[in-house]
């Protein structure tokens, strides 16, 4: 079983120095542990994010080429358990050490996570995708957010998406009742209006011949 207990930043652009803890001392080996961080906007909760998934993906890449360094630009402190055995992971000066020794001789006999998932909701995620150019890829490491390059989101994919499952679930009427409970939860009426409207440069067919027309009734649109 994983467990992520500690991570300390130092001299981190952001945080500057700061210890972050995931567990509670008295709850620390409780099983199924899941940890919550909650905070406004602008203060960093994607950033502690993002250092983890850094630290374990160099570490993972290191496993395959530990001749291959890979600098942060702050020093930090992990502290880690899995299948029983803690693990204090010391990043300084360039300098990695794992339970006090140095890494190219311990990191082998690591355990690592078997897998490390990235599930993002939001269109304005950081998260690395698993494979960049110019870096090796964790086979570990699993994005599963709304990305499709580093710095590109195209929208159709998941607008699509959505609402072909909204219209599958009022067809099929088999998850009607989850879909109002949320729709009352959200203080919203129990309707979905699905309105179709043609592009700029969108063109229908009608009698053989092609014409611009973005006030299309439901039924010329069906037609």
């Amino acid at each position: 079983m994983f467990k992520l207990f500690e991570i300390e930043f130092i001299n981190h652009p952001f945080f500057a120095s700061a210890k972050i803890e995931f567990t509670d001392k008295e709850e620390g080996w409780a099983p199924n542990y899941t940890t919550l961080i909650i905070g406004p906007n602008g203060t960093g909760k994607s950033k502690i994010l993002l250092a983890i998934i850094a630290i374990f993906n160099s570490l993972e890449l290191q496993t395959k080429n530990s001749s291959k360094k890979y600098s942060f630009g702050y020093n930090y402190k992990l502290k880690f358990c899995n299948k029983g055995t803690i693990y204090n992971i010391d990043y300084s000066n360039s300098n990695l050490l794992i339970n006090g020794e140095d890494y190219r001789n311990s990191l082998y006999s690591v355990n690592l996570p078997s897998k490390l998932l990235i599930s993002a909701f939001s269109f304005n995620d950081k998260f690395p995708l698993r494979e960049q150019r110019g870096k090796v890829s964790n086979e570990n490491y699993y994005y599963l957010g709304l990305k499709s390059t580093n710095n590109a989101i195209f929208l159709g994919t998941p607008t699509k998406n959505a609402i072909s499952n909204l219209y599958e679930a009022v067809i099929s009427r088999k998850d009607v009742k989850p879909l109002r409970e949320a729709f009352t939860t959200l203080e919203l009426k129990p309707e979905l209006t699905l309105v179709y409207k043609p592009g700029k440069y969108y063109k229908f067919l009608q009698n053989n011949e092609f014409f611009e027309n973005r006030n299309l009734s439901p039924r010329q649109f069906e037609s």
